[in-house]
């Protein structure tokens, strides 16, 4: 019998709003974080005066990790198949599988227990006519609460929507792939629905594991013997925590799809310099 074992990453990102925070595993269910609310009491004083005490006012943040869990069922004739390695192949499959439920969960999960906490449910908006603008309306509100902007996620519909569009000479606006935008990261994030959009710096944002997947297969459990079966028990523990939503996270508005390319004009001319056909956000292409 196989052991237990961690499904691989082979495939491209498996999770990638996930795998875009910052990991931080706690070997249990609950991850404390402890955080400074406030600081008071700084002034300017004369040479030899008494330095002032400053205080602080300082809370806990508690974030609880929920176990995605399930167990399908591979027929045993098919796993004794010599030829092809199906046990590797489905334990693959169910990775990239559990990482989408994974992302969804992070993202809208609704707090309710077994449901994680999702972002979008305490993430202000930052608003703007079009994704350009709210993306810098995010970076403005991120910096001024004290955080340091570095990535944006996005729905593929988006992004490709984005990498499409031309200048006003009718060439490809961008060189090769969109890996940043407004000197962010881009991520590329099939869970979200097409008119969302976040603007996160990571190092405030962070994927909590109390357990990371495990497959474990068995023939013992009894819908599995009935049918001539394995079974992959497939668990993990996760939860997504950010401490300081206000200097770490933004959701956007300006984000659709393929609308919003259309919306935001139809590219840049870099001898006009009027707004709408500004430099572009990313390297252009020669």
């Amino acid at each position: 019998m196989p052991r237990p074992s961690r499904p691989p990453r082979a495939g491209g990102r498996r999770d990638p709003f996930a795998d875009s925070l910052t990991r931080y595993d706690t070997g249990n269910s609950r991850a404390v974080f402890g955080v400074i609310d406030s600081l008071t009491g700084a002034a300017w004083i004369n040479e030899a005066d008494a330095k002032p005490d400053v205080s602080a006012s300082v809370s806990s943040y508690v974030a609880v990790a929920q176990e995605l869990a399930g167990i399908p069922l591979v027929s045993e004739r098919a796993v004794r198949d010599t030829k092809v390695n199906l046990l590797a192949e489905v334990q693959r499959v169910l990775r990239l599988y559990f990482g989408r439920v994974l992302d969804d969960g992070l993202l809208h999960g609704n707090g309710t227990a077994p449901n994680p906490t999702g972002v979008f449910s305490f993430a202000e908006e930052a608003t703007g006519t079009d994704l350009w603008s709210s993306v810098h309306a995010a970076k403005a509100a991120i910096v001024t609460a004290g955080g340091s902007p570095t990535t944006v996620a996005l729905p593929p519909s988006a992004i490709v929507a984005e990498e499409a569009r031309l200048d006003a000479q009718n060439r490809p606006l961008y060189d090769g792939a969109l890996t940043a935008y407004a000197g962010l990261e881009v991520v590329a994030v099939p869970a979200m629905a097409a008119d969302e959009g976040l603007v996160y710096d990571k190092s405030g944002c962070y994927l909590i594991v109390a357990e990371d997947f495990v497959v474990t297969p068995s023939r013992d459990y009894a819908p599995a013997y009935q049918r001539d079966s394995v079974a992959l028990r497939t668990s993990g523990q996760f939860t997504v925590g950010v401490p300081v939503p206000d200097a770490s996270i933004r959701a956007l508005s300006g984000v659709q799809g393929a609308a919003f390319s259309s919306a935001y004009g139809l590219g840049y001319d870099s001898e006009s310099g009027s707004p709408a056909t500004q430099k572009a956000p990313a390297t252009r292409k020669k």
